[in-house]
């Protein structure tokens, strides 16, 4: 977050309005660059620390490594490795957390395909049921007609 300078890279007001608008924001940007900016004198003023505009979104306060590295995953993967320094133990934990999310995904689409396939069952009995009373209000018919006829 921040790119290289991390939370404290300061935004200049180009840079806050350009992320406010790529972030769906269609208001001005004057007021809230005013609310969050150093000074006070919209556009053209010092500028918005990323820091400032994350303080209260629940995000640790200070980064959890110095390093600055990004991890990005690979299609096929789906979670970042271990982070370095944790003890065997909470590496297991971490371990079997995933497994169990793993598995909890599993039974989710496992179950969707089961419901699916049950409504399409119910959906079957219920167009042979249509199927039943259309050819029954057909014979209906026919013998109402007949009587009329006779």
């Amino acid at each position: 977050i921040g790119g290289p300078a991390g939370l404290d890279a300061v935004l200049s007001y180009d840079e806050f309005a350009r992320a406010l608008r790529l972030s769906g924001y269609g208001r001005a940007a004057e007021p809230l660059f005013a609310r969050f900016g150093r000074a006070s004198d919209g556009p053209g003023s010092e500028g918005v620390r990323v820091r400032d505009l994350l303080r209260d979104c629940g995000l640790p306060r200070e980064p959890l490594t110095g390093s600055g590295v990004y991890v990005v995953l690979s299609p096929g993967q789906s979670s970042p490795p271990a982070p370095a320094g944790l003890d065997p133990q909470a590496q297991r934990e971490l371990r079997d957390l995933r497994e169990e999310v793993e598995s909890l995904r599993h039974r989710i689409r496992e179950g969707a395909s089961q419901s699916t396939g049950d409504v399409r069952q119910l959906n079957l009995r219920v167009e042979e049921l249509l199927q039943r009373e259309a050819g029954a209000l057909r014979a209906d018919g026919l013998d109402l007609r007949a009587s009329l006829t006779e």
